[in-house]
């Protein structure tokens, strides 16, 4: 819930409140999906990570607990979600990744191991892949330390340096550390925040002013709560370290992110005394909203992890126990224009050279608000035609009709695509292209499609005859629709006499 203003000053309650309702107001504009899993098993999975590589796909990490031990798993989405895919196999447990891609496209994951013992002693560790998770490094140990090293949170700040922050008991109690990466790591931990009391689960953020941001939990006021401090000068000095969240609740693991509209957004998991919830607050240069309740379903809710996508699509990930066990779910916000190209179809492999052949385009107006729009189809990269969709509904879809006139073009074999384009106001243009099926453009007749015209072809168009009755035993056949009227009949039957014998 929001923080009730008090003032004595009526004037003065007056503005404050005219002043919190518009920052309330810009906040709940955003129109969220449905609350979705996309790791769900019958063990738990934790603390998800998320990140945007420059091909445009997501990445979700997580880490999954069998028994004792624990794992790191990861999928990506690029329309769709992958099958995961396990990255860490040490026989200790590996936990709380996260993930970046530097500015030379190079994947980095970070998480905590405890593999050098004794219990109790975590260490960071990470690896890297330039190719896109083909192929990756071997794990390689960040800090030396026999104190414990856990949670890291990563960015690449502006002028290249890679920063990884982390809390540490080194000395004598939870307190966070840094170090940075320019081509060789700086130290084993730069000693951040020196309370007496723990300071834990820490996440990093820099803004477009250039300005770093540190959030974390602290137990300094005898209950964990929300506390930042920001650099303007890449760690020479610090600000002020100032509480975010207040009230006796215990406000943990936050995660940090600065929109592209400038607002800076901070989630974390709260105590609510019945069960764990995800709250969140936004900063917009002047003044931080109050407290707002994420998700606050009666299961617990952990680790959320925001992030923001090229297409200014935030994306909320968490661990929840909605159903017995924990398992990731996610939610993202909705664009108000956004369309896709969902399939491209062709009901024949075959196309003949001098006849047409349609094909199917099936478009989906995935934004809050109806949207026109032009379809462009291609035989590989030589335009078929475009065609209009006008006021196309939210969430409906339409298929749209191509023919290709394939007079102009040699025998091969060719792609069928389609764009969708001239959408104002959209910025999600990840699946606004498909690839369809790969057509073989060959003699008209050759329905077997093995580039000649012979006995086989004639056979197959009396097996597929299908004008009226009589009807072939095999029913119609789109390959034998040589001239792709809908019927297979005598005159897919002349085509095939008149070019008999010929091949290429």
């Amino acid at each position: 819930m929001f923080q009730k203003i008090r003032t004595g000053a009526l004037i003065v309650s007056v503005i404050l409140f005219i002043m919190f309702a518009g920052i309330v107001a810009q906040v709940s504009a955003l129109t969220w999906s449905t609350e979705t899993p996309v790791v769900s098993s019958t063990v738990s999975e934790y603390s998800p990570a998320m990140t945007q590589t420059a091909d445009g796909r997501i990445w979700l990490l997580w880490h999954r607990v069998v028994g004792t031990k624990a794992q790191i798993f990861y999928m990506i989405y690029n329309g769709a979600w992958s099958n995961e895919t396990q990255l860490t196999t040490d026989l200790s447990s590996n936990v709380n990744p996260a993930i970046i891609q530097s500015q030379d496209g190079k994947i980095w994951i970070f998480w905590s191991s405890d593999r050098m013992g004794p219990a109790g002693n975590w260490e960071i560790y990470y690896r890297t892949s330039s190719n896109n998770g083909v192929s990756w490094s071997a794990d390689t140990r960040l800090t030396i330390d026999a104190s414990y090293d856990k949670r890291p949170s990563v960015i690449q700040a502006q002028d290249g340096k890679i920063w990884v922050l982390w809390f540490s008991n080194r000395s004598g109690n939870d307190d966070l550390f840094y170090t940075t990466y320019d081509g060789s790591w700086t130290s084993f931990g730069i000693q951040l925040t020196t309370d007496v009391n723990n300071d834990q689960a820490s996440s990093i953020v820099q803004a477009q002013d250039g300005k770093i941001w540190v959030f974390w939990s602290s137990y300094r006021t005898g209950a964990y709560q929300l506390w930042y401090k920001t650099t303007t000068d890449g760690g020479v000095s610090w600000s002020a370290e100032t509480q975010l969240t207040s009230g006796g609740k215990w406000d943990e693991a936050p995660s940090a992110i600065q929109a592209k509209n400038g607002k800076i957004w901070v989630t974390w998991q709260r105590d609510s005394g019945r069960d764990y919830d995800i709250y969140y607050k936004t900063f917009d240069g002047a003044a931080w909203s109050g407290d707002t309740g994420f998700v606050t379903d009666n299961s617990d809710e952990l680790t959320p992890s925001i992030y923001q996508t090229a297409n200014t699509t935030i994306w909320l990930s968490w661990s929840t126990s909605i159903n017995g066990d924990f398992d990731v779910y996610y939610k993202k916000t909705l664009a108000d224009y956004d369309v896709a190209v969902k399939t491209v179809t062709c009901d024949s492999p075959l196309a003949y050279k001098g006849y047409n052949r349609q094909f199917q385009v099936k478009v989906k107006n995935e934004g809050l608000l109806s949207a026109s729009f032009s379809v462009t189809a291609y035989y590989n990269s030589t335009l078929i035609g475009t065609q209009s969709v006008t006021s196309l509904a939210s969430n409906a879809e339409t298929v749209l009709t191509f023919v290709w006139n394939t007079t102009a073009a040699a025998f091969g074999h060719y792609v069928l695509s389609a764009t969708a384009s001239g959408l104002v106001g959209e910025e999600d243009l990840t699946d606004n292209s498909l690839n369809g099926p790969v057509v073989l453009l060959t003699i008209a007749g050759d329905v077997n499609g093995d580039r000649s015209v012979n006995v086989v072809d004639g056979a197959a168009v009396s097996a597929h005859w299908y004008p009226g009755p009589p009807v072939g035993p095999l029913g119609y056949g789109a390959v034998c629709d040589v001239n792709g009227d809908g019927k297979v009949d005598i005159i897919d039957s002349s085509i095939v006499s008149a070019r008999w014998g010929q091949s290429w």
